[in-house]
């Protein structure tokens, strides 16, 4: 089964605090928790 995850990125090095998202396409198991998927 495929899903999509929608993370939320922040760099600590970069003074300027911005954030990002950025989206991955995993495969995983039907029973899998969102922590197996990560």
């Amino acid at each position: 089964m495929q899903v999509n995850l929608k993370i939320k990125r922040f760099d600590p090095s970069d003074s300027g605090g911005k954030t990002w998202w950025q989206e991955y396409e995993v495969d995983v198991h039907p029973d899998s928790t969102v922590l197996d998927a990560l």
